[in-house]
């Protein structure tokens, strides 16, 4: 398996982590703001991050074959 398709999705996953970390640390505020757009938010970053990590397990299932 190519590493740098591995090394890409590893890098993914761990941005699509940060942003979903920063995102849950600014929803309480955001709530007071505007709870849609809070919940929303929180919503969409999460499945990107099941998303990033679908593909990384993908990228990396050829290696455990």
């Amino acid at each position: 398996m190519n590493k740098n398709l591995i090394e890409e999705a590893i890098s993914k996953l761990a941005n699509a982590m940060r942003i979903y970390s920063e995102a849950h640390w600014k929803y309480a505020h955001l709530f007071k703001i505007d709870p849609e757009e809070a919940i929303n938010n929180i919503d969409r970053l999460f499945e990107m991050k099941l998303e990033a990590f679908h593909t990384l397990y993908d990228v990396s299932a050829s290696d455990r074959k």
